[in-house]
């Protein structure tokens, strides 16, 4: 899956769908009966939620075919196995990351959704009217361990509830997001005014979104701003990009354009429909909804 070898093992970077209690979710094509694995492709159950209604899911990750059994249709007809099984349990979606475009629309997949990608430079952040008491506090794995006991009870909860809101998100558990933040190359960083908890943001995940701001949550976006130019000064880095949902506010929006030296608009996903009569609600969820980059696989 890797054009190099990683410095920790694959099942930490998928700690939840590569686990062993996990393993019904993991599905493999061998070459024959007992022999080595020449396909695999992870199926995980999720639920979009808008506060209100509930919507269920299944992700496909961790998609990949040994190279000389490529080529075979091996793959085709694993997503079709997971379809079926992802029907059977009335599951009303799936959705997946790729950039095998041509592949997966030929499977039935279609773009869902949209996010904006803001590539920003130390250059125009330094240009932030200073904002008095802002620092952006790095949590040591240590205390990530104790984020529910002590002083950090319920800090978990609380970032949630700072996370920037959409009509619709991926429900996550405070057990998940623990679990999730101790991937390695993950790092969390607390948005602090004046000794005060005012957001938070996730930097990088693993071998994928190094350099990225792949979820975060701050009411004042000239605070968050300033926030990423602390990261900047602190990591001795010049670019990192903010991942965001295309329905940012103007007020959001218009504060953080000066500052990108370009604004890239990406499908969220690739998704395919599974229940004809969910349609009005999953295209609702593609306008409305965001897939932080802690939810995919």
């Amino acid at each position: 899956m890797r054009d190099a070898p990683l410095h920790y093992p694959i099942t930490a970077e998928y700690p939840i769908v590569l686990a062993r209690e996990h393993a019904a979710g993991s599905w493999v094509v061998r070459e024959k009966r007992g022999g080595p694995i020449v396909a695999h492709a992870n199926l995980w159950e999720r639920t979009w939620t808008n506060g209100s209604s509930q919507f269920r899911i299944a992700f496909v990750g961790n998609v990949a075919t040994d190279p000389d059994h490529q080529g075979k249709g091996i793959m085709r007809k694993l997503l079709v196995h997971l379809e079926q099984t992802a029907m059977a349990a009335q599951i009303r979606a799936l959705t997946l990351w790729s950039d095998l475009e041509s592949f997966y629309q030929n499977c039935g997949y279609s773009s869902h959704g949209r996010e904006n990608r803001y590539f920003l430079h130390w250059d125009e952040l330094s240009k932030l009217n200073e904002r008095p008491g802002v620092s952006a506090r790095a949590m040591s794995s240590t205390e990530i361990d104790a984020m529910n006991v002590g002083p950090h009870a319920n800090l978990l909860t609380s970032l949630l509830k700072h996370r920037y809101p959409t009509n619709w998100r991926v429900e996550r558990t405070d057990a998940e997001f623990a679990r999730l933040l101790k991937i390695p190359d993950c790092m969390l960083y607390l948005i602090e005014r004046n000794r005060q908890l005012c957001g938070y943001c996730i930097l990088g995940k693993g071998a994928d979104m190094q350099g990225v701001i792949h979820e975060w949550g701050c009411e004042d976006p000239a605070v968050l701003l300033c926030a990423m130019r602390a990261i900047l000064d602190r990591r001795g880095w010049t670019d990192i990009i903010l991942l965001a949902p295309a329905t940012l506010t103007p007020a959001h929006h218009e504060s953080i354009k000066p500052h990108a030296r370009r604004i890239e608009t990406h499908p969220m996903a690739w998704a395919k429909l599974l229940d004809a009569n969910s349609s009005e609600t999953f295209a609702a969820i593609g306008r409305e909804g965001f897939i932080w980059g802690l939810d995919s696989i």
